[in-house]
């Protein structure tokens, strides 16, 4: 910053150096101001600009090196952003100067003192905010943040930080370890190995896929989301069961292009378990798909409600939906985690 001033002077300087000269009487034998005496003269007068600017800046420079020098020894500095995962429970501090943006999981930021800024609203986000993924949080003067993770999370911090617990940094371009309880060749092991690509259940990092896990309404609105690339979305839902902030902008886009919109009465049935024929039915107007099949060839195919018969017949046409072994369909039996990750894998999404 000091240069910067000297030197703009200096060129303010010798323009009005220039004009005289060009301007002024004289021969070309005996000007009035020499070009070497003119270049003395601004190398002395920058050094000159250059001492008095150090005398007025020195004791700025001092105190805000002090400042930052007496946290230093307790902070890591990255490299630029870096991409980290932090374990639920897990937490890191964050000093002036530190950025953050959430790519997934729950994480909420608290400071005593100092402001966190939401650097695309141009905001203060209050302490105890949880952080909305995808966006840049930045650490202003005088704080010291907590950044501290409610379920496993992944990351981006750029600036200043401390770990406290739960924090290792991560390589996105490594190759994805597979999930502790997917044997090969299994015969959901595509959609879990889609599933841990596109990280579309919430505990993606816990390195378990728990295939038999049933699914809720509102983990389905965030597998979809998570499966289309986590769009954004400006439309604001305001059910009388919101989910917590981590699901909401899955419901939100899911409400937005009419995959999901609630089970009647302004309430979205957050954590009602799920059927096949409703997820068939949300996928089929998440994909605007076309296509029909006759269903006859199943031995239920005669027992599929008549809400789902045009998004089942659609899934089967599509080889999206292929009926169990048992040559079913089995429309109204409860799915899991395996079989949603499997339908969403067939879906081709990319």
């Amino acid at each position: 910053m000091k240069k910067i001033i000297t030197a703009a002077l200096a060129v303010a300087f010798l323009a009005v150096l220039s004009g005289a000269y060009a301007g002024s009487a004289g021969t070309a034998s005996d000007p009035l101001i020499t070009r070497d005496y003119a270049g003395d003269y601004a190398d002395r007068l920058i050094a000159n600009w250059e001492n008095k600017a150090d005398a007025a800046l020195e004791p700025v420079f001092d105190m805000f090196a002090a400042r930052f020098d007496a946290g230093a020894a307790k902070y890591t500095y990255t490299s630029g952003q870096e991409h980290f995962y932090l374990t639920s429970g897990g937490s890191f501090n964050a000093g002036l100067g530190c950025g953050v943006t959430v790519l997934s999981g729950t994480v909420k930021v608290t400071y005593p003192s100092g402001s966190v800024i939401d650097i695309a609203a141009g905001t203060v986000v209050p302490s105890g905010t949880t952080l909305t993924m995808g966006r840049r949080y930045f650490c202003a003067e005088e704080t010291a943040a907590v950044f501290a993770a409610s379920s496993d999370a992944a990351l981006m911090v750029d600036g200043p930080y401390s770990p406290v617990s739960g924090m290792q940094r991560r390589d996105p371009a490594a190759p994805v370890k597979p999930y502790d309880d997917v044997d090969p060749g299994t015969w959901y092991e595509p959609g879990a190995l889609f599933a841990q690509e596109k990280r579309i259940f919430r505990d993606y990092d816990s390195n378990r896929f728990r295939p038999l896990d049933g699914m809720t309404r509102v983990e389905l609105a965030y597998a979809i989301w998570m499966a289309y690339g986590a769009p954004a979305s400006s439309y604001v839902t305001n059910y009388a069961d919101a989910p917590e902030a981590f699901y909401m902008p899955a419901v939100n886009w899911c409400a937005e292009k009419g995959i999901m919109n609630g089970v009647g009465g302004n309430v979205f049935g957050t954590n009602d378990p799920l059927n096949r024929a409703t997820v068939v039915v949300v996928l089929f107007r998440a994909a605007g798909g076309s296509g029909r099949a006759d269903l006859g060839r199943f031995n239920d195919g005669g027992m599929v409600p008549d809400w789902a018969a045009e998004a089942m017949s659609w899934g089967v046409a599509n080889e999206i939906l292929r009926g169990l072994d048992d040559k079913t369909l089995a429309p109204l039996a409860a799915i899991n985690r395996a079989q949603v990750a499997l339908l969403l894998q067939r879906m081709d999404l990319s």
